[in-house]
């Protein structure tokens, strides 16, 4: 009897383990059915989610290299996986959404192809409204980190 219990708590134990892997796996509504969670977020992040984080991180870093006037490293390719990243929520993919992603590369593109250094902060400021412009309409909780990112008048 004893064995049976404990060969019972074992597969339990087992089925608990293997029931959350970080398997990309989707429910009936899109949405990750077992994400797991991270430093960010504790209930799990989606593909969509981790590659905007990089957007930010790489739009704080060109941020501070424009500032400081040195040059930008090369084009991101990486962020042209947006147009298929899993997102959260399903119902983000529409071609509204896909408008504002093409628009925001283009935006991206345009900043790296210019020279002069006013233009290029203009360009990089021109890029961070094009974050904000989406993220009013599918996700507001990162407006005002992403606005924070805008370069002043003055170039503070």
């Amino acid at each position: 009897m004893r064995f049976i219990s404990s060969v019972l708590i074992v597969f339990l134990f087992f089925l608990l383990l293997s029931g959350c892997s970080p398997k990309k796996t989707t429910d009936e509504h899109g949405k990750y059915s077992c994400m797991m969670p991270d430093s960010i977020n504790p209930n799990g992040s989606s593909e969509l989610a981790k590659l905007m984080r990089n957007m930010h991180s790489h739009a704080a870093q060109l941020r501070d290299n424009l500032m400081n006037d040195m040059s930008l490293d090369t084009f991101p390719v990486s962020f042209q996986k947006i147009y298929t990243a899993k997102a959260t929520d399903s119902t983000v993919r529409s071609n509204a959404f896909d408008g504002f992603t093409e628009n925001y590369l283009n935006s991206l593109q345009n900043l790296y192809s210019v020279k002069d250094g006013a233009s290029r902060k203009h360009a990089f400021n021109e890029m961070v409204d094009q974050c904000i412009s989406c993220h009013n309409q599918y996700c507001t909780g990162p407006v005002k980190m992403i606005s924070k990112l805008k370069i002043g008048e003055a170039g503070k």
